[in-house]
């Protein structure tokens, strides 16, 4: 049986963008962890893009495996959240993100 690649539920239709994506919130402390990459002015929570035929539980654990090098334990799942704003890459891209935390 030949392996297949998984690919992220993520589509573009014109200059809108729209993802489905999973977040953790992790707290050490009293801390939250929050990063920030090179192409990005802002804070986001560790996790990324669920794969076509994914459930949310194990993308964020194959999330924070991949970004972080972590096993972490998911408690329960705390909100969903549906995010529409404007990334200035290359182009105007208008986001529609759909979160589970």
């Amino acid at each position: 049986m030949e392996s297949q690649s998984k690919v992220d539920i993520s589509f573009a239709s014109g200059d809108q963008k729209n993802n489905y994506r999973v977040a953790a919130l992790m707290v050490s402390d009293g801390k939250l962890l929050a990063m920030r990459d090179s192409q990005s002015s802002y804070l986001y929570l560790p996790g990324g893009r669920v794969q076509m035929g994914e459930a949310a539980e194990p993308a964020i654990m194959r999330e924070l495996k991949e970004d972080l090098h972590i096993s972490a334990q998911i408690e329960h799942p705390l909100w969903l959240s549906q995010s529409f704003f404007t990334r200035l890459m290359a182009a105007k891209i208008i986001m529609n993100c759909v979160c589970i935390f």
